[in-house]
């Protein structure tokens, strides 16, 4: 009964903790988010649609996601199978402010379910509830973790795994109690496929760790791998129940388009990093880094204690190798690149480092109390020693931070006096007041730097109600103008088509609005989706590996993938060619696309991708929207069609090179390079064209500094990141569209000072009479009695000769297709999009979708729940001898 009440009276100290670690949100009385962050741009939109698309129902398939995209696999990076997400849904969720209101409850659980795991593990290990509760804090009272809750808390949703992961692993070894490891193991596999490999790379290190502190370093080969083959046995089977949602999200990840960069991982850190480690260790953090770790001055107090525990025990050394192996991984640059997957450094992993220190100083807390207590010399000198190194850190942190005696350092200096001060008169004191003012003074020290952490983001506690507020119910989000409007058009109209926003919307805002749209900012983007915006088309975007956004206005790909609608607020003055005006509501008009092609119809030339390639970027638009454009591989499927002949896509060189008819201003230059001061600029005098068409600027443009810069076009912005950066797209090939409203009578050019290199600039001109041309011909020959659903099209379809069925959603291996009823074969076109082969005559086309590798997985998944319970059977009978 006493174990009972200790344990409650511990979780509830735990439960108060995790509370007061978001106290800085309870004081402003505002939601648990940052504003602009990956967690408003598409996390909060990820929560929002899923939830509405589970509970509906729907697993698979969604037209509101990109251009129309996978849920259980593409998702599972972030939430589809999290359990946590999982549990939203048991909450009412009808809008976006419905999550922000449920953020912080559900921040606090995670927390508290951590530390509460964490707690359990130590409690196991033998450790005394004090240090147990101490350790629990360490570990989730970093402002790491803090950072991961706030801006990515699907990440630190794999940080509260791991200790009940542990604890699984420790039953199993010590006791041959299976579940609780595989359970633990198949929640860390199936929710997050990242952190599962994370997770995993740590389980072995533990395994060794393990290993070594049973046998008290008596080391064997055999008798290693013996206890590792115990490890994988169980391991593997929690692999094959997790294998529906890991295979489908693997496929996932395998299909995205994030593998072109090669990453330079340094043998060791510059200077500034190792010179910084110590305040990013323990001073409240200066700026957001995810570096910044803030750990209480407990651990720094304990770390100096450790010394003295050589001498104690050999338990006590193989833990202190544990953490010094692991301190050794967090000063080197490839434990950061490893832990990623032997790709671009990250610091996600730091989460183990403080996952040890909770392990390996909860047991130096008992040590300290059970066996140093009286040892008065010895404690004062551990105290003098660290006193006297925090004291020099104090001292030479302005060589380091350029700032000294901040109220922070003051306020967490006093904190560390007072903790070792405590620590001296360890031995005159209670051990219940010793306990309470210890978890007291680490509590008051975790909640004070992580609502210093959120004050140094976020900005005053005071002011964040209002400014969540009107962040909130901008454009993009709580617009309830602009939710309205869709739904009108909806209402009007419910056929197949896209609506294109000509404000700055979010990139996930078709999710949360509920329209067909031309964006998604999401981490695995399927490669070809991906190729076709900054590749294929080469269409302006953000410099980003995850999203695409838009058609830059160019109409041709626009219109082929079936946009209907323009959604143009009053403040803008772009009109598109070929649109009326058909509504106006609250400040936005409504243009309807009088060329609008439905969502299927044929193409009766073809072209091979190599040609498309050829081909300039007004040619390539023109071939886009007449053409089937075809990789070799595939031309079997195709055979009979006519090849297109290039010299159909007309188009025009208004303007070449840098040399003639070009002004700079406040640009020098020297041996081909342009060296551009504030406001820099230069122009090329031009009429706008007198007959109707498009105008595409191309040029290859390179930072020879290796810098970001921004290149302007006429009121059109590139925001270009160096190409080596971690969250750069590569490339310097870039194209513009220029709208007529932009151009007055020249193009003028705005750079960002620096140092560059401009090739290859020309200025294309092609008519819409082309353009008008191709759309008679395709409404002449497109589907009709078109009907879909979350996860199915069909539609009939009069073929007046052979060629190839176009239609505008994405080529997914997920896809099956039916033409009259049978099954048939269906061909990438367009680069990324559905092509379906068909001779002459009537037919009826039927695609049905389900997620690539999920049935697979599922069999997996049931047959290894099979032998689980033949396991757990065999378990109970061995136990019963």
């Amino acid at each position: 009964m006493d174990s009972l009440k200790k344990f409650l009276l511990s979780i509830a100290v735990l439960l108060v903790s995790a509370c007061l670690l978001h106290l800085y949100f309870f004081v402003s009385d505002s939601w648990f988010t940052p504003r602009g962050a990956d967690a408003s741009k598409q996390f909060l939109f990820f929560k929002y649609f899923l939830s509405e698309q589970f509970t509906s129902g729907n697993f698979f398939w969604s037209w509101q996601y990109g251009l129309g995209g996978d849920l259980w696999g593409q998702f599972n990076y972030y939430y589809s199978a999290s359990p946590f997400f999982w549990l939203l849904l048991l909450f009412p969720v009808t809008s976006l402010i419905d999550v922000l209101d449920y953020q912080l409850l559900f921040s606090i659980l995670r927390l508290w379910s951590g530390l509460i795991f964490m707690y359990m593990l130590l409690r196991y290990l033998k450790r005394s509830s004090t240090s147990s509760i101490i350790g629990s804090l360490i570990y989730g009272g970093s402002v790491f973790v803090g950072l991961y809750l706030l801006r990515v808390d699907y990440m630190a949703e794999a940080f509260m795994w791991l200790p009940l992961l542990i604890l699984g692993y420790e039953r199993l070894m010590k006791e041959k109690k299976i579940l609780l490891f595989v359970v633990a193991m198949v929640i860390v596999i199936a929710s997050n496929f990242y952190f599962a490999f994370i997770t995993s790379v740590f389980i072995n290190i533990y395994a060794v760790f393990f290993y070594l502190l049973n046998k008290e370093l008596r080391f064997s080969i055999s008798d290693l791998v013996r206890n590792h083959c115990k490890l994988i046995y169980y391991y593997v089977l929690a692999f094959g129940l997790a294998a529906f949602a890991f295979l489908p999200a693997v496929y996932a990840f395998l299909g995205a388009d994030r593998f072109y960069q090669e990453y330079h991982v340094p043998l060791i850190f510059n200077f500034q990093y190792y010179s910084t480690a110590f305040y990013n260790m323990f001073y409240p953090s200066e700026s957001m880094t995810l570096l910044h770790l803030s750990v209480p001055v407990i651990v720094f107090v304990l770390l100096i204690g450790s010394v003295t525990l050589f001498k104690l025990c050999k338990s006590a050394r193989i833990h202190l190798y544990f953490l010094a192996f692991m301190l050794l991984l967090y000063v080197l640059p490839f434990s950061y690149s490893l832990f990623n997957g032997l790709s671009a450094m990250q610091p996600r992993w730091l989460y183990l480092l403080l996952f040890t220190f909770s392990l390996v100083l909860s047991k130096v807390i008992d040590i300290w109390w059970d066996h140093l207590r009286y040892e008065k010399i010895l404690n004062k000198k551990i105290l003098i020693v660290s006193f006297s190194v925090w004291g020099i850190s104090l001292i030479c942190k302005p060589l380091f931070y350029n700032s000294f005696f901040r109220s922070e350092d003051l306020m967490i200096t006093f904190i560390f006096a007072l903790t070792g001060v405590l620590f001296l008169f360890i031995n005159r004191i209670n051990r219940r007041i010793f306990s309470t003012l210890l978890i007291t003074l680490t509590v008051i020290n975790i909640s004070y730097v992580n609502a210093h952490f959120y004050t140094m983001n976020l900005g005053s506690a005071a002011d964040q109600k209002d400014l969540n507020s009107t962040y909130f119910t901008s454009a993009g989000y709580e617009k309830e103008i602009e939710k309205e409007l869709i739904k009108k058009i909806q209402e009007a109209d419910d056929e197949f088509y896209r609506t294109s926003f000509q404000n700055e919307l979010e990139y996930n805002t078709p999710m949360y609005y509920g329209h067909k749209g031309f964006s998604a900012y999401h981490s695995l983007i399927p490669e070809n989706l991906h190729q076709l915006f900054k590749e294929d088309l080469n269409i302006l975007q953000f410099d980003s590996p995850s999203l695409y956004h838009g058609f830059d206005n160019r109409q041709f790909p626009e219109t082929a993938l079936g946009n209907r609608y323009y959604v143009i607020p009053d403040t803008h003055v772009y009109v598109p060619y070929g649109y009326t005006k058909i509504m106006e509501y609250e400040g936005y008009s409504v243009y309807e696309n009088q060329f609008a092609l439905p969502a299927g119809y044929m193409h009766q030339k073809y072209m091979t991708t190599e040609e498309f390639n050829s081909l300039n970027p007004a040619q390539k638009d023109q071939a886009f929207l007449s053409t089937a454009i075809i990789a070799e591989d595939d031309l079997e499927y195709i055979s009979g069609m006519t090849q297109a002949d290039p010299d159909i896509y007309r188009s025009e060189v208004l303007h070449e090179g840098m040399d003639q008819n070009v002004d700079f201003y406040n640009i020098e230059v020297k041996n081909g390079r342009y060296i551009a001061a504030d406001n820099a600029a230069f122009e090329i005098l031009m009429p706008p064209p007198k007959d109707d068409g498009e105008l595409l600027v191309e040029l290859t443009i390179t930072s020879l500094t290796g810098e970001s810069f921004s290149l302007n076009i006429n009121g059109k912005t590139l925001n270009k990141r160096p190409n080596d950066y971690k969250y750069a797209y590569p490339k310097e090939q870039f194209v513009f569209k220029v709208n007529n409203d932009q151009l007055v009578d020249k193009f003028r050019f705005k750079l960002s000072p620096g140092e560059y290199e401009i090739q290859d600039l020309k200025i294309y001109h092609h008519s819409y009479q082309f353009y008008e041309e191709t759309i008679q011909n395709k409404l002449n020959n497109s589907m009709e009695d078109i009907s879909y659903s979350d996860r199915s099209f069909s539609g009939k379809i009069e073929a007046d000769q052979k060629g190839l069925l176009f239609l505008p959603i994405p080529y997914h291996e997920g896809w099956s297709l039916k033409i009259n009823g049978e099954k048939a074969d269906m061909i990438e076109t367009q680069h990324a999009f559905i092509g379906v082969p068909l001779e002459k005559g009537n037919h009826e086309v039927e695609l049905q979708y389900r997620t690539p590798y999920l049935l697979e997985g599922s069999a997996v998944t049931a047959i290894s729940f099979i032998i689980l319970l033949l396991e757990l059977f065999r378990q109970r009978k061995i136990n019963r001898k």
